[in-house]
């Protein structure tokens, strides 16, 4: 029962090295930096515009992870503005808000054809609730309840092992 005692406290150490220890989280390797707007890829550019129209969409989902629906980016946070430009029209080029008065040209590619649902991770995307931002906090709340029922089924069998060890000293 020693043993036994031994391996499932080595166990927990083990098991607390990767739950508590800083997750590094690898990104995907993207061709390049992009927007979607209205169906389509548009690639960011190193070119800078300085007429703008008015704004024609924003930044609705944003991974470096993985695909999303919606105006995705993998590159603009949430809520990135898009605006059409000046004497070009949008099936050619938009113009993406990266500060106030200095916006960036994106040239549209091909139509954006994902349509969610097939990712390697969207089942466990959606079990956390979709929420990237929440994604890491919610993996170490599950972390360390894990850990909290490996210590307390340890806790257990020690308690048990030693309350048998009195109860058949105090039977001879």
């Amino acid at each position: 029962m020693r043993q036994l005692y031994s391996v499932l406290v080595s166990l927990v150490f083990f098991l607390s090295a990767f739950l508590l220890w800083p997750n590094v989280t690898l990104a995907t390797s993207w061709e390049y930096p992009f927007v979607v707007w209205d169906g389509y890829i548009y690639v960011i550019t190193d070119e800078y515009v300085e007429e703008v129209n008015e704004p024609v969409g924003k930044v609705t989902r944003y991974s470096e992870m993985h695909q999303d629906t919606g105006n995705f980016s993998n590159f603009y946070k949430k809520g990135t503005t898009y605006f059409s430009i000046v004497k070009t029209d949008t099936d050619e080029a938009i113009a993406i808000e990266e500060s106030e008065d200095l916006y960036r040209k994106a040239i549209r590619e091909k139509p954006y054809t994902y349509e969610g649902g097939g990712g390697d991770n969207s089942n466990w995307n959606n079990f956390l609730g979709d929420t990237h931002e929440e994604t890491k906090e919610e993996r170490h709340l599950i972390g360390w309840s894990i850990l909290l029922g490996v210590l307390l089924a340890i806790m257990g069998l020690g308690g048990y092992y030693l309350f048998s060890k009195r109860r058949g000293n105090s039977a001879k």
